[in-house]
């Protein structure tokens, strides 16, 4: 790492890993494994690639915390996530130039049919606005109703999704909770470790200039 700021040493390191991820056309879901003083960072990295002024990737992020309570269902919690997000920002983006008239197609709610409906919507998001290269989903999910559940259906997640749809789940490193998935899935699955040192790391001394919305943003 060249530069001698920490802060940034750590988001190159970060944007390193991602890349190396991002640029492999097998995994689909990056089970990114931090210790708990590390996960700020990962916040100032989607920050700064949230901005198309610091971004240094052409990947779009987009945080979804949607609560996974039906393993049948939560795609579709998560498409309405992502629709209620673009709602919310369409005005900015339209003030941006970017062209905000995608809209979620209607969809009955069979249960087992959530990730196919998923994975189309993220297809159709990446057409509507030509998006560079991967449509990210970090999955951070406000509440798990059941842990074993979730890591099936992650597992069938990675299984369907296309090359330019991309995941990141944030696990712990002292006592990752995806083994599972990690050990089931050694193709689609990637796990790794972050590895900051973060003890040797002040607090970011503010946020990560510019505010220049990306589409799907949501913040």
């Amino acid at each position: 790492m060249a530069n001698t700021n920490p802060v940034m040493e750590r988001l190159d390191l970060l944007s390193e890993q991602w890349e190396a991820f991002a640029t492999d056309g097998e995994p689909r879901l990056l089970l990114w494994q931090l210790e708990p003083d590390e996960v700020r960072m990962i916040d100032a990295f989607l920050a700064r690639e949230g901005d198309e002024r610091t971004g240094v990737h052409t990947d779009v992020f987009l945080t979804l915390e949607a609560p996974f309570e039906h393993p049948e269902t939560h795609g579709y919690a998560l498409c309405q996530e992502m629709a209620a997000g673009y709602l919310q920002n369409r005005e900015a983006l339209m003030e941006a130039g970017v062209d905000a008239s995608f809209q979620l197609e209607p969809y009955p709610e069979h249960p087992g049919n959530d990730i196919p409906f998923l994975i189309r919507t993220c297809e159709s998001f990446i057409a509507h606005h030509d998006l560079g290269r991967n449509l990210v989903l970090v999955l951070r999910p406000k509440a798990v109703a059941d842990a074993e559940a979730y890591q099936l259906w992650l597992h069938r997640f990675v299984l369907r999704a296309p090359p330019t749809v991309r995941a990141i789940v944030l696990d712990d490193a002292d006592a990752p909770a995806f083994l599972t998935l990690a050990t089931t899935e050694r193709v689609r699955g990637r796990p790794v470790a972050a590895g900051l040192e973060m003890p040797a790391v002040p607090e970011p001394g503010g946020p990560i200039p510019g505010n220049r919305k990306r589409p799907g943003d949501q913040s």
